[in-house]
């Protein structure tokens, strides 16, 4: 599939400063956010390139109302606290998929852009999965910024990761964006910035930015997501316990963790399932939809582990206390995922990559 995207790309010229276009990326341009969008345009036009539809139309339908509150944990769509918020989120993607050419714009219809699928094939591909739309963003993203004049300037920051050329980097694509688009401020294009920097680091294994400026660790794959859990929430200060609080953040998560989760199952690794490293606080709501889906306990869903290791190495990352150790994770990494990769490694940083590597479908760097 890389070779067809790629044979797509190569037909179109996406120079910005030809375009002069800003929005050919967004702050919700994220993976799994133009899977989803992706999805809700098949599903409304019913996978007939002839369909025409506006943002509105994908907005206001029922696939889409059913799906983005379930799956994103967000207000109706129809909330008018949320109007603001949603018209980002419907409208940013399918512009990006309009200048990646993917969808073709037809014009203004009264104040409605009107669209239609130019690439079904592509399109499906992203609806399919949130890594399939990882895979077609970095492809993406690098194609934009080579036909741009800009990809060397990010190579060389994935080549040296220090603060020199971090700066570099981001002075030189704020200065671009200002002297080629419309926008005008440098709070904006750094916000942009993050989302076209992080995915090339990931795909790279690198540091990318968190906040505005550099990464301490290499940027994982839940951060690159709109609906990401917040695992690098510091706990100095806190208790061993967590104040009874979930490890696992997530903003509607607000009642006490009740439930002692073990990461790899108990009755599968029998040998590390008194190890603390294994276990991890969860809500009654989290242990019972995203551990175990649907109250299944025999089904462990592998994203949601992925997750739980995250916080984990987090939790065992910020202990003031001393009670978990190092290499007892690692036993436990190595156990569950049955390899001896992470024997050797000797900081979270390499370790997150690592897991990075297991939980990731990516069979290789694009």
């Amino acid at each position: 599939m890389q070779e067809i995207i790629n044979e797509f790309f190569d037909s179109h010229n996406y120079d910005v400063r030809i375009s002069q276009n800003a929005r050919w990326i967004d702050q919700k341009c994220t993976c799994d956010v133009l899977s989803i969008i992706a999805d809700c345009i098949l599903e409304h036009t019913n996978y007939d390139v002839n369909v025409e539809f506006s943002i509105k139309d994908i907005w206001e339908s029922k696939y889409a109302k059913q799906n983005v509150v379930s799956i994103f944990s967000k207000p109706h769509t129809d909330s008018q606290l949320a109007k603001n918020e949603y018209d980002k989120f419907f409208s940013q993607p399918i512009n990006l998929f309009a200048y990646s050419r993917i969808l073709e714009f037809l014009g203004k219809r009264r104040t409605n852009n009107i669209f239609k699928i130019n690439n079904l094939e592509i399109l499906e591909f992203i609806a399919t999965r949130d890594t399939n739309a990882l895979k077609f963003l970095i492809l993406y993203i690098k194609k934009v910024l080579q036909d741009s004049d800009l990809l060397y300037l990010f190579d060389d920051f994935l080549q040296c990761q220090d603060k020199d050329t971090f700066k570099n980097l981001k002075d030189a694509f704020i200065e671009f964006t200002i002297s080629n688009t419309p926008i005008n401020q440098s709070i904006e294009c750094g916000r942009i910035f993050t989302k076209i920097l992080n995915p090339l680091a990931f795909n790279s294994h690198k540091k990318g930015t968190i906040r505005g400026c550099l990464s301490k660790t290499s940027i994982t794959l839940d951060e690159l997501k709109y609906n990401r859990i917040n695992w690098r929430d510091k706990l100095s200060g806190k208790d061993k316990h967590n104040q009874g609080l979930s490890e696992v953040k997530q903003a509607n998560e607000v009642v006490l963790a009740t439930q002692i989760h073990h990461i790899f199952p108990a009755a599968d690794f029998p040998s590390i399932s008194d190890y603390i490293e294994n276990l991890i606080a969860l809500t009654p709501n989290q242990h019972f939809s995203y551990a175990h889906p649907d109250n299944q306990t025999s089904y462990i869903n592998k994203d949601f582990q992925y997750v739980c290791l995250l916080a984990k190495a987090s939790t065992i990352m910020n202990d003031l206390t001393q009670t978990y150790d190092f290499n007892a994770f690692k036993f436990v990494l190595n156990t569950g995922l049955n390899t001896d990769e992470f024997q050797m490694i000797c900081d979270f940083s390499s370790l997150i990559t690592k897991l990075d590597c297991f939980y990731s479908d990516f069979s290789g760097h694009f």
